[in-house]
């Protein structure tokens, strides 16, 4: 084979994974829709996820139907944090209320400050609606049924997970709010260091690229597993970075605070309050959306979730 014969595959080669790139449907790319379960206890979160779904790991049951994927998450109702993870990566919640008592309630302030879509599935709908009237999720009750919005592009991927492959390398597990590719080069977060995706993996198989909104395994080519043990998101190269938010609101119900987790498409941060500002230790991306406020530093009795912050 020639030279100019050589050059040209090459040129269309990379002309066509251009082509391909600038339309994320082109090879039928697998997407996602992320939902949240918020009940009172985890028997009960699991009972409606496996209406949903089949459990495949801990923590988060799949239907995938064609290019869609379908994620259910559940956690522990005690565990608000796990939960505000949770459902800030999420593009849908199911929040069930048998009883209007603190810790559902907590859960229903979670559902009204993400700011997303959901159904709310209350035994007593008068009760729920005469607490929370003045709550966007008072508008939200309904019976329960499949609810599959697919997430937006945001730019982000969340990571929950990182370890090590013999033969394979340093592996991060997370969800994609964004579209990836194999070869594509991403910037973690805190540490900055710039990640090339060696290979993607969804439910064990290997896949050239996914959209958004899908629980995604990937390995990283090249990478030092020390370096990176912290990373909590990775970002496409030209996503905008924060380091500080305004508080949109604070719920009446929530204590003062100092402090405040915050938490963003997944990424959890501290953040002190000077005011109504909250200046973060570590940057968050600067995306649509909002950033939920968690207090876990109250006293017994009292609510943790504190409010929300609006992004961009």
């Amino acid at each position: 084979m020639g030279f100019t014969t050589a050059y040209n595959k090459v040129a269309d080669a990379f002309e066509m994974e251009s082509l391909l790139k600038s339309n994320v449907w082109a090879l039928n790319v697998l997407t996602g829709s992320i939902s949240t379960i918020l009940a009172h206890d985890l028997q009960v979160s699991e009972k409606y996820a496996s209406l949903l779904g089949k459990r495949v790991e801990s923590g988060i049951f799949y239907r995938k139907t064609g290019d869609v994927l379908r994620s259910v998450l559940v956690s522990d109702s005690s565990k608000v944090l796990e939960a505000a993870k949770n459902i800030s990566v999420s593009s849908s919640f199911y929040l069930i209320v048998n009883e209007i008592n603190r810790a559902e309630a907590e859960l229903a302030l979670l559902a009204e400050a993400s700011g997303i879509e959901g159904i709310v599935v209350a035994q007593d709908h008068e009760t729920f609606q005469k607490m929370f009237n003045s709550m966007k999720i008072s508008r939200m009750l309904k019976d329960f049924k499949e609810l599959d919005l697919n997430l937006e592009n945001n730019g982000t991927v969340y990571i929950d997970r990182i370890f090590n492959v013999k033969g394979v390398g340093t592996v991060m597990l997370g969800f994609s709010g964004t579209e990836i590719y194999v070869h594509d080069k991403l910037i973690a977060l805190p540490s900055n260091i710039e990640i090339d995706v060696k290979s993607i993996q969804v439910l064990d198989e290997d896949q050239p690229s996914v959209g958004p909104g899908v629980r995604v395994g990937l390995a990283i080519r090249n990478s030092d597993l020390s370096a990176l043990a912290n990373t909590y998101g990775l970002l496409k190269p030209d996503m905008p970075l924060t380091d500080e938010l305004k508080v949109s609101e604070k719920f009446k119900w929530a204590p003062d605070a100092k402090e405040l987790h915050v938490i963003c498409c997944g990424m959890k941060v501290m953040g002190e309050l000077d005011g109504s500002t909250l200046k973060l230790r570590n940057k968050l991306p600067a995306v649509k959306g909002r950033s939920l406020l968690i207090n876990p530093n109250v006293k017994p009795g009292s609510l943790q979730v504190y409010g929300y912050a609006v992004n961009g």
